[in-house]
This record gives C-alpha cells, structure tokens and sequence, in this order.
C-alpha cells in the first residue's frame, strides 16, 4: 500500500470517528446519564420525524434573518450539516475508483446517511430529519465537486 492509500485511508478513519462522536457519540453518553423518558417509543419516533422538505431549513433561515436567540444554533445547524459532509464528498472518491463517478458517490452517499438518519431514528440517538439529509447530500456533493476539479495523476 502507498502512504497516499494509507494517509487517504487514516484520515478517512479519523473523519469516520469523528463523525460517528458527532451524530451518536455524545447523545449516547447524554442518555445513559439521564433519567429514562417515560414516553412511549412510538411517539418518541413520531416526534423525532421529519419527513416534509424544507421544513427545518425554512425555520432555521427565519431565525437567521429575523435575528432570533436561536439564530446561532440555526446557523450552526445548517452550516455544520453542509460543511461537516463535505469531507464524505472529498473522501469516497479517493478511497473507490467506482464512487469517481458523481452519479455512484451521490447514491453511495445518500444510502449511507439514509442509514445513519435510520439509525438516530430508530434508536433515538437523534431524529429523522429529511432536511438533514438534503444538506448532508449538498455538503457531500461539494467535496466531490472539489475533488472532480482538482487535477489527478493517473
């Protein structure tokens, strides 16, 4: 293996760690240390749903422009969904000759934060929330436009 592969391949791990902190990590460590809710897992799921577009986008960007105490955690909401994803978009590319093609990225990409919007769901780790997958996909997207405009050495 090269120490391209292998530097590709241990950042890739790094991002993976992080990112797996970031989306289960730390509501996991929040909910062993509280108490245990008491409401049903059913309605815990249907609160925790999501399914109309833009919905939270919209939301977000009225806080934003209306200047609200929530403008902040709006901002860091949408911006982190979008930049936290552009290293998926750097990173499938390099690690599969395959996922070099735009159209195969895209769709590895959106089945693999299907499956982590899936799992927050259903273990209520977090939500599921279609806007997040619009933007984790934008985010995604960006990197591996980046990385289709960036010279390659074959």
């Amino acid at each position: 293996m090269s120490r391209k592969r292998l530097l590709i391949l241990t950042l890739f791990f790094l991002y993976a760690l992080f990112m797996l902190w970031l989306l289960f990590g730390q509501r996991l460590f929040h909910m062993l240390n509280s108490p245990p809710s008491d409401t049903p897992y059913l309605e815990t799921l249907a609160e925790s749903l999501n399914l109309i577009p833009f919905r939270t986008v919209i939301a977000y960007l009225t806080d934003l422009t209306a200047h609200t105490a929530t403008a902040r955690h709006a901002f860091i909401n949408l911006g982190g969904n979008l930049l936290l994803f552009i290293p998926l978009g750097i990173f499938l590319p390099l690690l599969s000759e395959k996922l070099r093609y735009l159209p195969q990225c895209m769709l590895t990409a959106a089945l693999l934060l299907l499956a982590v919007e899936l799992i927050q769901l259903l273990t209520t780790l977090g939500s599921f929330d279609v806007d997040d997958l619009i933007l984790n996909l934008a985010g995604t997207l960006i990197g591996a436009l980046i990385i289709k405009c960036l010279p390659h050495k074959s």
